[in-house]
């Protein structure tokens, strides 16, 4: 289903040769993970062949020139294809580019071209003889597939072109259903001044007109992959679920179930979470897990669980480890009051919640907070009668890190005294 919808969609050209250079520019910062990439000089100046520079740092940090090319008219024309001679001189004046060029990459808003191919495969040839740079000729079908990765791009740029269906299609209707459940599961049991709408959508997404999402939901309008991408990231929307059908409405991330303390605490604080909520179930095995909000619309869970438990074995690993990363989201973002939330769910909402089939912001604005992440992390629970369940099994495993963290402090175990080190730091 998403080819068919890509298929079903083709992204503009820039407007004007201005745009051009600076999605070039965008493109390229993304593509080579590097910021500095930047336009060549302005308007007017001798650019030597050369649009935009910077170094590709996924290459041994090469350094390559991008030549972008409309042509040079007044009316931007954007598929008439660029002559061999053409070709020829712009890679000349990419010779006389200061410092030396690792690569040339002449993009062209005309579209790709064999002939242009293995004249590049030719000079390029020439070029090794010498000691030169490579060169490359990309046309706008290869760049449009590649803006494809970057919805952020094509937004900006407004690149994007939607095709309106003239009868509503299969594809389209069951992507709207889904939309509708969506909005319809977010909206339950939320407070009526809570509730989720496709103007609040819109508003959230910079969407002018809302009546295009009502378009998406009634199936009239066919979208492109890159925009239900976009629509499913920004809402929290499980993206296969919302253009293919497949698992449950919203966003789980899965398979790090044997993560490690610092990649999760990493993954974590990548989304710079609004609150980060701590989870656990109210009845055996007693399992937490931690979900976080990033904006009113869109949370994440992450299926990574630990038991807290008091035996030994692999329960106090697992317990010592939810402490460590306890501590180090603590130390980032706040004591008690602070972004941090703790809460003992019914076994039935924990697993609806991990599973992805509820909407996590009505499920915990609904569900009662308490202080037991907060207890756990200063290892203040103790053994107490005519105490609920749940709380005796916390307070045994709470004595159970207690050991763990003596016997590490000991030197028993070096790796995890180095993760101690790792929690006390400063940084990330």
């Amino acid at each position: 289903m998403a080819e068919e919808i890509r298929n079903s969609t083709k992204l503009a050209r820039p407007r004007n040769w201005q745009d051009f250079e600076r999605v070039t520019r965008d493109y390229y910062a993304e593509s080579f993970d590097n910021h500095d990439v930047s336009l060549n000089g302005r308007q007017g100046q001798n650019q030597r062949g050369v649009d935009v520079h910077g170094n590709d740092r996924w290459h041994d940090n090469r350094l390559v020139g991008i030549q972008c090319k409309g042509l040079n008219d007044p009316e931007f024309n954007q598929n008439k294809l660029i002559s061999p001679s053409e070709f020829r001189q712009e890679v000349e004046k990419a010779k006389t580019f200061d410092p030396n060029l690792k690569q040339f990459i002449l993009l062209s808003t005309a579209p790709g071209d064999t002939d242009l191919d293995a004249l590049a495969r030719k000079l390029t040839d020439e070029h090794k003889k010498l000691g030169l740079f490579e060169v490359t000729y990309h046309g706008w079908d290869w760049f449009e597939y590649e803006l494809y990765r970057f919805p952020r791009l094509i937004r900006e740029y407004g690149l994007a072109t939607f095709i309106e269906a003239p009868e509503r299609s299969d594809v389209a209707i069951q992507i709207g259903e889904r939309f509708a459940s969506y909005i319809e599961l977010a909206n339950r049991e939320a407070d009526p001044g809570n509730t989720i709408s496709l103007q609040t959508i819109a508003r959230h997404l910079g969407e002018p007109d809302w009546r295009r999402l009502e378009r998406i939901r009634v199936g009239t309008s066919l979208v492109s992959d890159v925009e239900l991408r976009e629509l499913s990231e920004t809402l929290g929307i499980d993206t296969s679920w919302l253009i293919d059908g497949v698992g449950k409405p919203f966003s789980v991330t899965r398979g790090i179930q044997h993560e490690q303390v610092r990649p999760m605490f990493r993954r974590i604080a990548a989304y710079d979470p609004k609150t980060i909520h701590i989870v656990r179930q109210a009845s055996p095995p007693y399992e937490a897990a931690i979900s976080i909000e990033i904006n009113s619309f869109r949370y994440q869970v992450f299926d990574k669980t630990y038991t807290l438990q008091s035996h030994m074995g692999g329960g106090v690993h697992n317990s010592f480890d939810l402490w460590c990363l306890i501590i180090k989201l603590r130390s980032i973002y706040g004591e008690y009051g602070g972004r941090i939330r703790s809460y003992h769910l019914p076994n039935e909402t924990f697993n609806n919640l991990m599973s992805g089939n509820m909407f996590p912001g009505t499920l915990l604005k609904k569900a009662r907070s308490d202080t037991w992440w907060h207890d756990f992390a200063d290892l203040a629970f103790n053994l107490m009668p005519e105490v609920p369940t749940y709380w005796a099994v916390l307070a045994s495993a709470t004595s159970s890190v207690r050991g763990e963290l003596n016997r590490v402090r000991d030197g028993a175990d070096p790796l995890n005294l180095e993760l101690l080190r790792w929690i006390e730091a400063a940084d990330h």
